[in-house]
């Protein structure tokens, strides 16, 4: 993973092993992780703002492009597996956003699936993962798009958070999680399938709604909702499709006039919920993450 040097894949400095585990050094995370900045991190709703957020999930699309174009697929995409490389929280558009825990996902992931009973704590991965992974269907063979569904989770919540606060964000996970399991995807009651979690097809509607005099950023939302949270597997564009139309939405909303961007979002402000004081933190991620070698049996995957 070092050899893709891609700015947004975090890469190891070191690794050892103590007993039968191995351990990867990394970088300290000053600004802590994407999940801390979504709920304690509140930014002046401009232009700014915004551009950063375009640029992160360009680069993050990137990232994932090239794992995957090296046949690696992590498996575990949620913001708490992305790190905030850059100055303390509070400062999140001077930060870069990296994917952490590549190639320990996988690990993690078969520990998870093999167990008597899947945790469904509030941004545990199974918030992010595809329909694909239903208990309707027989678990095996897992596509590279799997990834794409998640950074389509992921980038939803970014837009939501810039848009309505942290409030806005906490006020989304607090509807989803009135479910059993937090999804953005529900099992269909009389028909086989699933279908998009009506909490997160609501998020999409009034997101359009209020970015409706921004079609550039608007088209975004749209893409997300139309390609990246799509269903059927079939249907959702791989990774490199992605990154290379997310760059040409993004030179369309860098064409934006600043004083008219600027202007439209104010007329925002008022949706956003007033978050209450946060308190202090000392933000940052852990250097080292452990890899155990406990035997589950393997999942297949294909391309």
């Amino acid at each position: 993973m070092r050899s893709l040097k891609k700015d947004h894949l975090i890469r190891a400095i070191a690794t050892y092993k103590k007993g039968n585990d191995r351990y990867f050094l990394f970088p300290w995370a000053k600004g802590g992780n994407l999940q801390d900045m979504l709920e304690k991190d509140e930014r002046k709703l401009d232009k700014d703002l915004i551009n950063w957020i375009v640029c992160q999930i360009v680069g993050l699309s990137e990232g994932i492009a090239a794992l995957h174009a090296n046949n690696i697929r992590h498996g575990d995409i949620k913001p708490s597996n992305i790190l905030c490389d850059g100055p303390d929280l509070g400062a999140s558009n001077k930060s870069i956003l990296l994917i952490a825990d590549v190639g320990l996902a996988k690990k993690h992931e078969e520990y998870t699936r093999y167990r008597p009973k899947i945790t469904t704590t509030r941004h545990g991965s199974i918030t992010y993962e595809p329909p694909e992974v239903s208990p309707k269907k027989e678990l095996g063979r897992l596509s590279r798009k799997y990834d794409v569904w998640s950074l389509g989770c992921v980038f939803l919540e970014l837009i939501i958070w810039a848009v309505y606060g942290t409030n806005g964000i906490k006020t989304f996970h607090k509807e989803l999680n009135k479910n059993a399991t937090p999804q953005f995807w529900k099992d269909r009651k009389v028909h086989s399938g699933e279908k998009v979690h009506s909490i997160v097809k609501k998020r999409f509607k009034d997101l359009k709604k209020d970015l409706k005099n921004l079609p550039a950023l608007a088209h975004l939302v749209e893409f997300i909702e139309e390609k990246l949270l799509k269903v059927s597997v079939d249907e959702r564009p791989y990774s490199t499709a992605v990154y290379d139309k997310l760059k040409t939405i993004k030179q369309d909303i860098d064409n934006i006039p600043e004083d008219r961007f600027n202007a439209e979002l104010t007329k925002l402000v008022p949706k956003r919920e007033t978050p209450a004081p946060a308190e202090s933190t000392n933000a940052g991620t852990n250097l080292a993450t452990q890899v155990s070698y406990s035997i589950f049996p393997a999942l297949v995957y294909n391309n």
